[in-house]
């Protein structure tokens, strides 16, 4: 099993962390033409030899990701979520679609989340373990964190104040 250090949620070593816990580093870093050194060395800012991915590369792991799994490229949503936490305003031409899709996905992954944690055959058996609750409410926030934006785009194209 490997570990991976944990990085601030919708991050690029995030983004990065997650493309190789479903890839692996060595897949994905074979879909970019590199050693899987240098994926994981993208995804730990705290390393000398840091060096972040190009936007082909990003591009490349966020499609291959896409393709894998049917959901939306994390580094796409790492983008995405920074670039409108920036520009404010600029993101009301989002479609509501997409917050919609995010929203079920990241509800259908607490649920699983969740799901799994109360499983008989769940390492916890009948107990829950303390790695199984974080997975469980990491999934959480990052569904209440879709849930909340969603609801500010909404109040803000209605002009409704809080």
């Amino acid at each position: 099993m490997t570990c991976f250090k944990t990085r601030p949620a919708d991050s690029f070593p995030d983004a990065v962390t997650r493309i190789m816990g479903e890839l692996t580093a060595e897949g994905a870093g074979e879909i970019i033409g590199t050693r899987g050194g240098r994926v994981r060395a993208a995804s730990d800012p705290d390393q000398v030899n840091y060096s972040p991915l190009s936007v082909e590369q990003a591009l490349l792991l966020d499609i291959a990701f896409a393709k894998a799994t049917g959901r939306e490229g994390p580094l796409l949503r790492a983008f995405r979520i920074q670039y409108c936490a920036e520009v404010g305003d600029a993101c009301e031409q989002l479609p509501i679609v997409t917050r919609i899709g995010s929203i079920a996905r990241e509800s259908g992954e607490a649920l699983h989340a969740m799901s799994a944690m109360v499983h008989p055959d769940s390492p916890g058996g009948a107990e829950t373990t303390p790695s199984e609750a974080r997975a469980a409410i990491k999934e959480l926030d990052e569904m209440i964190r879709e849930a909340e934006a969603a609801k500010a785009d909404l109040m803000r194209k209605a002009g409704l104040s809080r």
